[in-house]
């Protein structure tokens, strides 16, 4: 079943882009319990995230980021599956570890305001 998106970009409170939670774009119902798992992982996937790149295991964190450029964009986040695939360009790229380090803070961040549903109005 191919799920259904309620806009082009994840919906975002109006506290700004780098701030307030994000919001599934997910609408159908019969997707939500899932949407609702994924949210409640992310936490430990950015632990994940956080150890690889303190021990700089590049392929690790690699492959992390591949794998949430497939979730999150299949639960409705369109812009953590896109921080998730620049960091999987930069680290494959192997030439700077610096921008991988501003990317893995974005995806981070993006991750800690991922929310199942919108509770503000826009």
């Amino acid at each position: 079943m191919e799920p259904q998106l309620n806009s082009t970009n994840d919906s975002i409170c109006s506290k700004g882009p780098d701030s307030g939670p994000i919001f599934s774009q997910i609408e159908d119902e019969d997707m939500k319990e899932l949407v609702e798992m994924f949210v409640s992982e992310l936490p430990d996937r950015v632990a994940s995230y956080q150890d690889a790149y303190q021990k700089k295991d590049w392929q690790a964190l690699s492959m992390l980021a591949h794998q949430m450029k497939s979730a999150a964009v299949g639960y409705g986040f369109p812009s953590i599956s896109e921080a998730a695939a620049s960091l999987e360009k930069t680290l494959k790229s192997g030439d700077d570890y610096d921008k991988a380090s501003d990317q893995v803070e974005v995806l981070i961040n993006l991750c800690s305001r991922a929310k199942v549903e919108s509770d503000c109005s826009v």
